[in-house]
């Protein structure tokens, strides 16, 4: 399902995140013009950004880190391995 109301900035940037994970790495979001793009998000819209980009997000609780990491479970389903 698309994030609702998410700007082109926001896709580029998931894109781009998806895009440098590998199984086993994180993307850590540190940037200042990046951090405000996701600042405003809601715990919950985070969380739907991440799972359209199939991520996982956590957010520090000072707000300046964003870190991302690849979903396990499609990794198994390309692979053949859905329980």
């Amino acid at each position: 399902m698309k994030p609702t109301c998410q700007s082109d900035a926001l896709r580029q940037l998931g894109e781009q995140i998806r895009s440098r994970l590998k199984p086993g790495m994180t993307f850590t979001i540190r940037h200042p013009v990046e951090i405000q793009l996701l600042a405003p998000l809601s715990a919950a819209r985070l969380r739907e950004f991440a799972d359209y980009h199939g991520l996982h997000a956590v957010r520090n609780s000072d707000g300046r880190q964003i870190h991302f990491t690849p979903k396990a479970w499609p990794v198994f389903l390309e692979l053949g391995q859905a329980a």
